[in-house]
C-alpha cells in the first residue's frame, strides 16, 4: 500500500518543471546511481564507524575507511541519496525537503566537532586539520587550521 500511495504521490504531486530534454528514462539514469552512490557511502561510513560511535558512544578514534576523505560520511553520503532520489522523483515537495535536510546535515557537524575534540583531544585537532568536514570543500579548509594553529575551536 505504500509503495502505491508513494508512486501515485510521486507521479501526480507537485513537480519540478523540466527541462523538455530530460524526460523519466533520463531523470531515474542520472537519479539512480547517484542516490545508490550516497546511500552505499552512508552505509560505509556507519559500518566503518562501529554503531556505538555512531550512536555518540565513545568506542575508539575512527580515521580509516571513508574517513580518510572526509570527516562526515555519513553526511555526504545522506546529502548525495537526497539529491539522487530527488532528481529521480521531480517533485518540488521533496526537493524542499531534502534541501531543508541538507541545512541539517551541513550544520550538524559543527556541533558534534566540540564533543570529538573533548573525547579525542590532539588526535582529532590533527585528523580535523587533515582531513575537510566535507569532500567537496578541500583538504585542510584555511578556517580550521587558523583555529588549530591559535589554539581556538
Amino acid at each position: 500500500m505504500d509503495l502505491f500511495l508513494f508512486r501515485l504521490w510521486a507521479q501526480h504531486g507537485p513537480a519540478v518543471p523540466r527541462l523538455e530534454f530530460v524526460d523519466i528514462s533520463k531523470r531515474f539514469i542520472i537519479g539512480i546511481p547517484v542516490a545508490l552512490l550516497g546511500g552505499l557511502l552512508a552505509v560505509w561510513g556507519v559500518i566503518t564507524l562501529g554503531g556505538m560511535n555512531s550512536s555518540g558512544l565513545k568506542d575508539g578514534f575512527v580515521s580509516s575507511g571513508p574517513y580518510r576523505f572526509t570527516r562526515n560520511p555519513q553526511y555526504v553520503g545522506d546529502i548525495i541519496l537526497f539529491v539522487g532520489v530527488s532528481i529521480t522523483a521531480n517533485s518540488l515537495l521533496l526537493w524542499i525537503t531534502h534541501a531543508l535536510l541538507i541545512l541539517v546535515f551541513v550544520i550538524a557537524p559543527l556541533t558534534e566537532e566540540r564533543w570529538l575534540e573533548d573525547q579525542y583531544g590532539q588526535v582529532y585537532r590533527e585528523y580535523r586539520r587533515d582531513i575537510p568536514r566535507f569532500w567537496f570543500l578541500g583538504r585542510g579548509r584555511i578556517t580550521d587550521d587558523a583555529r588549530h594553529q591559535d589554539g581556538k575551536t
